[in-house]
C-alpha cells in the first residue's frame, strides 16, 4: 500500500467528519420547531445564540456550509432565517438600551455595538434604501 507507512495513525471515520455541535440553549431551539431539518434547526438556533456571529455560529452549529444553498432553495429555511435575523437586531437593540441606561458615560462601547449592526445590515439606511454616514 502507498503513503501507509508504519506511523501513519488509522481513519477514525470514513467521508466528511462527524458533526460535533456546541451547547444550544433549549430556548433558542423552541424559536425554530418548524424547521423540520435538525442541522438547518441547529444553525438557526445557533445564530441567534451567538448574535449573528458567522464564526461562533458555525462552531456552535457544528457546521453551516450548506447555509447558503439553504437560503436560496429553501423559502421556508429563508423565511426563518429573517425571523432569526430580527431576532438579532432585537437582542442588540435591548442590548444597546441597557448599557445606555446602566452607563451613560460609556459612548464608546455604544457606538462599538451600532457599528456592528450597521456592518451586519440592521439599520434604517439599509432598509429604506439610503446610505448611512459613517456604517
Amino acid at each position: 500500500m502507498r503513503g501507509a507507512g508504519k506511523h501513519r495513525r488509522p481513519h477514525r471515520h470514513f467521508g466528511r467528519p462527524p458533526k460535533a455541535p456546541g451547547a444550544i440553549a433549549p430556548e433558542y431551539l423552541s424559536l425554530f420547531e418548524n424547521i423540520a431539518h435538525p442541522r438547518k434547526r441547529a444553525y438557526l438556533a445557533a445564530y441567534v445564540q451567538e448574535r449573528g456571529g458567522q464564526v461562533r455560529t458555525r462552531k456552535t452549529a457544528g457546521g453551516g456550509s450548506s447555509h447558503f444553498r439553504w437560503l436560496r432553495d429553501d423559502p421556508d429555511y429563508r423565511a426563518a432565517f429573517r425571523r432569526a435575523r430580527l431576532a438579532v437586531a432585537d437582542a442588540i437593540e435591548r442590548e444597546i438600551y441597557r448599557r445606555a441606561g446602566a452607563a451613560p458615560s460609556t459612548d464608546g462601547q455604544i457606538m462599538s455595538v451600532v457599528a456592528r449592526l450597521r456592518r451586519e445590515g440592521y439599520g434604517e439606511g439599509r432598509r429604506s434604501g439610503k446610505k448611512v454616514e459613517g456604517g
